[in-house]
């Protein structure tokens, strides 16, 4: 279980000097648009989320001011996370029955 978690943290970091990058970049484009930067400003959610729920945060300790629960972008997001979550446990207990 640590290894997936130190590898989540990995991935994390990596996004977030990608996002600090993309933001950057803001200025110098038209309209500030920035390709890419909503994407993995959403993989960093969701990662981040599943990390959290890894370590045993519940959903309302991770989002305690969500507006609005039933937003289709909130549920996507959170299923996302509890995938990344189910393989992760699936992968431990895998490794778990051979060991």
């Amino acid at each position: 279980m640590k290894t997936h978690l130190t590898k989540l943290k990995a991935e994390l970091k990596v996004l977030a000097s990608e996002i600090r990058q993309l933001k950057s970049t803001r200025k110098q484009c038209p309209h500030g648009y920035v390709s890419g930067l909503s994407n993995a400003q959403n993989e960093f959610r969701i990662k981040h989320i599943a990390r959290c729920m890894l370590r045993g945060r519940t959903l309302e300790q991770i989002e305690p001011k969500l507006r609005d629960p039933n937003d289709y972008n909130h549920a996507y997001v959170r299923k996302q996370a509890a995938k990344i979550v189910a393989d992760i446990l699936e992968a431990v207990n895998a490794q778990a029955n051979i060991a």
